[in-house]
């Protein structure tokens, strides 16, 4: 039996209606960039983080790239990034001109947190962990060792329900 690493399908089976309703209520508003629709949705991702602000970009590697410019993270900076992720992790620490810096998992696909101090230099600005299949890593440890050696935290994930 062959089991795939994320079922795309079933996961869109779950949820076909929805996204097609959305979907059509942006083609009838004729607004495909920014709108209302952008509005509301940053609304109600910020009630639910509890936040005062959300911006939303085109996707996952936009938004990366701002979170390192913001972070002023660049040339002769390193970031920790787990070895198994998609390009994206490593390839926004690149489009920085910083170095990304790769560290092993564990069973559950995540980032090793105990090795994650034995990759730590003077040129590390930040860790970048990937809640990969809906299961998070471990961030207590990982919270303690960056505010240990001063290190922002870049949390890359997705919202929705595992499936």
């Amino acid at each position: 039996m062959k089991i795939p690493f994320v079922d795309f399908k079933r996961r869109y089976s779950l949820y076909a209606n929805e996204l097609m309703h959305g979907v059509s209520d942006v083609f009838a508003s004729g607004t495909y960039i920014l709108g209302d629709v952008v509005e509301q949705f940053e609304e109600i991702i910020k009630k639910y983080l509890g936040c005062r602000y959300v911006l939303s970009v085109a996707n996952g590697t936009d938004a990366l790239i701002l979170a390192l410019k913001v972070l002023r993270i660049g040339a002769e900076d390193e970031v920790i990034v787990p070895v198994n992720s998609f390009v994206a992790t490593a390839g926004a620490v690149i489009a920085v001109n910083a170095k990304s810096v790769f560290c092993d998992v564990t069973d559950d696909l995540n980032i090793n947190v105990h090795a994650i101090e034995s990759l730590i230099s003077s040129k590390t600005r930040a860790i970048i962990p990937v809640h990969l299949t809906g299961r998070p890593a471990d961030m207590a440890v990982l919270m303690n060792i960056a505010k240990k050696y001063s290190l922002a935290v870049i949390e890359e994930c997705l919202f929705g329900k595992p499936v």
